[in-house]
């Protein structure tokens, strides 16, 4: 999907090889269901005051390259503080970051937020019902599939096996950083939190945006 970094002639690239990789997975009569928890973007500009700023064209991009129209949508969202610190947490288990702190301010001074993604996954897929799940209501991922697929409530469904995406403790992000070649006392300390006044500035902010998104015309907001 496009990145901010892609040029014209990357997206083409991109779109010619994702319409291609989909048409593989023709909808049948009972539909198709993809699974795909980076359409809004990447976590990588969360320091720089960006909050998923391509969601919109990412959308667009899927819509127009699945080989038939998206009639539902089921986003998960999660309160700031416990988002911002497991995106976090992934980041630095792979790559080399700045500290924590670094990058609270400008994770702080963020002007947009879950509203503005929503209503970018809302235009990007125009014919879809969009449902948004509050995360502390996600319950097990058959229910997810549920809320997505109602017709599935009658299934015998079975839970994955395993945890995808685990959010890694501060000794194991310690190891991957000094793996991934940190300086000798960089990021020594990988203190993923914020301060009891931040997390109420966080809090406040996403009961606002809950409010937002729950008055969107085309969304249903279950939290």
């Amino acid at each position: 999907m496009p990145d901010p970094r892609h040029d014209p002639r990357r997206v083409l690239d991109l779109f010619t090889r994702a319409q291609r990789h989909l048409s593989g997975f023709a909808p049948g009569p009972k539909g198709l269901i993809l699974s795909e928890e980076n359409i809004a973007g990447k976590m990588s500009g969360f320091g720089q005051e960006r909050f998923f700023p391509m969601a919109r064209e990412r959308a667009r991009f899927v819509a127009r390259a699945l080989p038939a129209p998206v009639t539902r949508v089921l986003f998960v969202l999660r309160r700031y503080d416990g988002f911002f610190a497991s995106a976090y947490r992934l980041r630095a288990s792979s790559r080399k970051v700045s500290s924590f702190d670094e990058m609270k301010p400008g994770i702080l001074s963020m002007a947009t937020g879950w509203p503005e993604v929503v209503t970018a996954l809302r235009d990007g897929f125009p014919l879809a019902e969009i449902t948004v799940l509050d995360y502390a209501r996600r319950g097990e991922s058959r229910e997810l599939l549920r809320h997505l697929v109602p017709e599935a409530a009658e299934l015998a469904l079975e839970e994955p096996s395993r945890l995808e995406n685990a959010s890694p403790d501060d000794a194991m992000l310690e190891a991957a950083q000094a793996t991934l070649g940190a300086e000798s006392g960089e990021n020594s300390s990988m203190n993923v939190e914020f301060t009891e006044a931040e997390r109420a500035l966080l809090d406040a902010r996403y009961v606002a945006d809950l409010e937002r998104i729950g008055g969107m015309r085309g969304v249903t907001l279950l939290s």
